[in-house]
């Protein structure tokens, strides 16, 4: 199973991962990440607090754990899983709870990063096939269009790019692109609208990825739907 952690956002299925303790690397631990519900329910009440998404008390971590440490290996001396969660020295504790966190749920940053990628995706700008990295190198338009992928010293700092949300680029955006994300994100909205989900029960048993991310796909069809509609009917003016 490959690990989410690679890739900066979770996933779409609720996958367990195996985490080593800090103090003792030889044990290790078996995460599943929170549903969807859940971690709305700790954050409406004030287990998680929206500045910093840090945990508020000891004893509210090691509830917080119990809801997702679902196996352990190598654990020696602890019969369950509560008695090691009990006892777990408060530096594994904080690292635990903080991964639990970076793969169950899509901060602030990682919406707006998915948001921007979206906005690329949908943007007729970039539809044309010169915009494809290995047809926009051959074609040598890579230095004017400021490609990412190019040392700075080695791209145009005054690029010529069509402007995403109003907003000039300095750097080609598709160079910026994460496939693997947008693939996701993608993969989230074709499943919802087929009415297929990945996690079993309702909306609140899935990632937070997947809600998000369908949430936020429909938006920017709908958003894109909408301008080309105005476009049509200033054309016709």
């Amino acid at each position: 199973m490959e690990n989410p952690f690679l890739y900066g956002f979770p996933i779409l299925f609720r996958e367990p991962v195996w985490v080593p303790l800090i103090t003792d690397p030889e044990t290790l631990v078996l995460i599943k990440p929170l549903p969807y519900s859940t971690i709305q329910s700790l954050q409406s009440n004030a287990y998680l607090t929206s500045k910093d998404d840090s945990y508020v008390t000891q004893r509210t971590t090691q509830e917080f754990l119990e809801l997702a440490i679902i196996d352990t290996r190598d654990a020696i001396g602890f019969p369950t899983i509560a008695s090691l969660i009990k006892q777990l020295p408060k530096e594994d504790a904080t690292y635990l709870s903080n991964k639990l966190f970076e793969i169950s749920t899509v901060n602030a940053e990682q919406s707006e990063r998915l948001s921007q990628m979206l906005d690329i995706q949908f943007n007729d700008a970039f539809q044309d096939d010169s915009w494809n990295c290995t047809i926009c190198q051959e074609k040598k338009l890579d230095y004017a269009r400021g490609c990412g992928y190019l040392p700075e010293d080695k791209r145009d700092r005054a690029p010529s790019l069509p402007k995403v949300d109003g907003k000039r680029l300095t750097v080609c955006p598709i160079s910026a692109l994460d496939g693997y994300v947008l693939n996701q994100a993608g993969s989230a909205h074709q499943m919802l609208d087929k009415g297929i989900l990945p996690e079993e029960g309702g909306m609140g048993n899935q990632t937070d990825f997947f809600v998000k991310a369908t949430t936020l796909y429909k938006r920017k069809i709908s958003e894109a739907e909408r301008n080309a509609m105005e476009e049509s009917k200033s054309k016709r003016k």
